[in-house]
């Protein structure tokens, strides 16, 4: 501050102003790799500190291992965190930096940050009949890769009950995981229909139940060819 007298008391003080003396900034996080499955969003983020704060970034990336970089314009290349919103394979391997500058120019680069972008598997799943009776039994389902999974109404771990279902149509999906950790899926649609010409009226002996009377303990017997399979409730 500055004291001003003359002649005539009294004397008059300034107000206080502060000197700083600014230093370069220093990163104390740095970007981190990350890897991702494509389709994927991914940020890189890096924390900053000196005096005065730094407020200045720009976010590079570089196609060429390291050897040129770029300036970004997109997706916070002036923030601390730049994201990139859905990844493609094409981007595998890029690297990203980020230069830090405080208000007097003095700036600082980051350390160098890599892109791993893993590829989706492709998913297959074999098409059904185009007409599906809710009196059928189980209908096997098949998709691939081999080691997936399936979901949707009627699904019972790798087969399609009809029965457990309404007439309506169905969409069925096929889900697989690689060994990187991405999945990707495959849908298949059910048609269930109620195939009336399927309904026959059975004969007086069609359902035995022996012997008659009996201790309990009986067998029963279907003399039917309609179906592959019954469910029975005594």
């Amino acid at each position: 501050r500055c004291i001003v007298s003359g002649t005539c008391p009294p004397a008059v003080t300034s107000n206080a102003v502060t000197l700083v003396v600014a230093t370069a900034p220093t990163i104390t996080t740095q970007p981190a790799n990350v890897t991702i499955c494509a389709n994927a969003n991914a940020s890189f983020s890096v924390v900053a500190t000196g005096i005065p704060a730094p407020t200045i970034y720009q976010w590079q990336v570089s196609t060429d291992g390291g050897a040129t970089w770029t300036n970004l314009t997109t997706g916070g290349s002036f923030t601390p965190t730049f994201t990139i919103t859905g990844a493609t394979t094409a981007q595998n391997n890029t690297r990203y930096r980020v230069i830090v500058t405080n208000s007097c120019g003095q700036n600082v680069t980051s350390s160098v940050a890599v892109l791993t972008v893993n590829a989706l598997p492709v998913v297959t799943a074999t098409a059904l009949a185009s007409r599906i009776c809710i009196s059928d039994t189980l209908i096997g389902l098949s998709g691939l890769p081999v080691g997936g999974s399936w979901s949707g109404i009627g699904v019972s771990g790798f087969n399609f009950v009809p029965t457990s279902t309404a007439v309506g149509t169905y969409t069925l999906t096929y889900t697989y995981t690689n060994a990187a950790g991405c999945t990707a899926s495959a849908p298949v649609v059910a048609k269930v229909e109620d195939c009336q010409e399927r309904i026959r009226l059975l004969e007086d002996n069609a359902v035995i139940l022996y012997p008659n009377p009996n201790n309990g303990q009986f067998n029963i017997r279907i003399n039917s060819t309609l179906y592959n399979y019954l469910g029975m409730k005594v």
